[in-house]
């Protein structure tokens, strides 16, 4: 008898595989499709065999055709928000049933732990607020993926993750800021939302870009072994296992915060970041818009750096030049919401509002607001100060009435002293030191760590800048 059954087994098994239509893991029951978007869908099936994709939002059927090793990929058309929805798909062995799809908004989390940290924190590191936003999470139109970790040497065309309905369970670890801003979005637009996290604590940029890619930049090693311990700063390796396969599922637009593993090296970060971006928008074939983070205030001593240094104030001046080479991007600033004895701040609410401040006013059509904090736009030297002018605070500038936090004055010697900073007119700043009779150069918030406490009058605090280009 045994043997008669296995027997059985074996007759029947090739046919069984061959009948099942496979799809990647962010192609599933409980996904949200970009809505009145063509988006593309993707899968395995038997080679050379016709594939029918009939979703129930409409009377179309879409046939297409998968190739010699079974692949085949189609384009349809979404509705505007709504659902559930169903989609079935079939071959000439058999179907599948995709259940409880959603149309609406869908987001892209990118980058590393700060990111990546979710409502359970890091050890001596929590979230604030983190018990109030897990039992505010239960939302069944607020839908989560997150790609789990993984690394290749070599290209792979599937994830590990799922699609989750948004419930205490399943936003208690996913990204902080990535279910933050879907919240939000979601109650502002009352819509359905979908969020995907792809991120990796401590990973450099190197390790989101594709071989091909890196090996324009000099200095760039593609090793021909991984380091289990090292995968997230491997070049091309993340790239490889966890953002390829899921490039293609369209997205509105993405979120990243990224950068801290790169600080020692700002330079190449300048040319290797707006590189990474554009060849995400390559793979997904749309320019989509790019919002990402300014690195937040922290003391650095881990480094043998001093709060009072300056290394990663050059970075975070990169990060804002780079704007310049990313089109429909948009930089959230941090400046009063960093941590002195933390690399991950606490306070991801507020970061995640500013992003999604960003996506209101660049994305959806939102206007009577700034979405940007004041801007550093020219200064003119007044005697024996330095009065600064800012872009992005038309109906004023404040520090609520407390002391101005965080300038410093320079003269022809290049040596910089605390100075007084006072606000006149509506969003002009004189700046001034005792120590400084002749000033030439001011500085803002240009040290490793700060609290700021700067904002024009949207509540939105100021980026830290310099007004020279000196070398130090």
């Amino acid at each position: 008898m045994k043997s008669i059954v296995l027997t059985f087994v074996c007759a029947v098994l090739p046919t069984l595989l061959a009948a099942e239509i496979r799809l990647p893991a962010v192609i599933s029951d409980h996904m949200v499709l970009q809505q009145q978007a063509d988006v593309r869908l993707w899968g395995e099936a038997a080679p050379d065999s016709k594939v029918q994709i009939i979703p129930s939002w409409g009377k179309t059927r879409h046939t297409v055709t998968a190739d010699a090793e079974g692949r085949w990929e189609a384009t349809i058309r979404t509705p505007e928000a709504g659902g559930p929805y169903e989609i079935v798909l079939s071959d000439k062995d058999g179907s599948r049933t995709l259940h409880d799809v959603m149309s609406g908004e869908v987001w892209l989390c990118g980058g590393q732990s700060n990111m990546d940290i979710s409502f359970r924190g890091l050890a001596n590191q929590p979230v604030a607020n983190a018990v109030d936003e897990i039992l505010d999470s239960d939302y069944p139109q607020l839908r989560l993926f997150r790609v789990k970790r993984d690394y290749s040497l070599i290209p792979l065309r599937d994830c590990r993750g799922e699609w989750a309905v948004s419930d205490p369970q399943s936003a208690e670890t996913f990204s902080a800021v990535g279910f933050l801003f879907g919240r939000m979005l979601h109650q502002r637009m009352k819509v359905p939302v979908g969020m995907i996290t792809c991120a990796w604590g401590g990973s450099k940029v190197e390790a989101w870009m594709s071989r091909e890619n890196l090996l324009r930049f000099a200095g760039v090693r593609i090793p021909d072994r991984v380091d289990p311990n090292r995968a997230n700063v491997t070049p091309s390796v993340l790239y490889n296992a966890m953002l390829l396969p899921i490039s293609g599922y369209t997205i509105k637009g993405c979120l990243f915060y990224q950068g801290e593993a790169n600080i020692t090296n700002p330079e190449a970060y300048r040319e290797r970041f707006p590189a990474m971006v554009a060849e995400w928008r390559q793979l997904w074939n749309a320019d989509f818009p790019f919002f990402y983070v300014q690195l937040a205030p922290y003391g650095y001593t881990n480094m043998g750096w001093s709060p009072d240094d300056r290394q990663v104030a050059r970075f975070r001046e990169v990060q804002q030049a780079c704007l310049a080479d990313i089109p429909h991007s948009g930089l959230a600033a941090t400046s009063d919401i960093g941590a002195l004895h933390t690399i991950h701040p606490a306070d991801k609410q507020t970061l995640a509002k500013r992003l999604f401040y960003l996506a209101c006013a660049d994305c959806y059509g939102f206007r009577g607001f700034e979405s940007r904090g004041p801007t550093y736009r020219a200064m003119k030297i007044q005697g024996d100060s330095i009065a600064l002018s800012f872009d992005h605070a038309p109906y004023g500038i404040s520090s609520g009435g407390d002391p101005i936090r965080g300038f410093e004055i320079a003269g022809e010697d290049r040596v910089f002293h605390p100075a007084e900073a006072r606000i006149k007119g509506r969003s002009t700043v004189w700046v001034h030191s005792d120590a400084v009779p002749e000033p030439v150069a001011v500085r803002y918030c240009f040290t490793n760590y700060f609290h700021a406490n700067l904002y024009n009058n949207y509540g939105l605090v100021a980026y830290p800048f310099r007004t020279d280009d000196w070398n130090e």
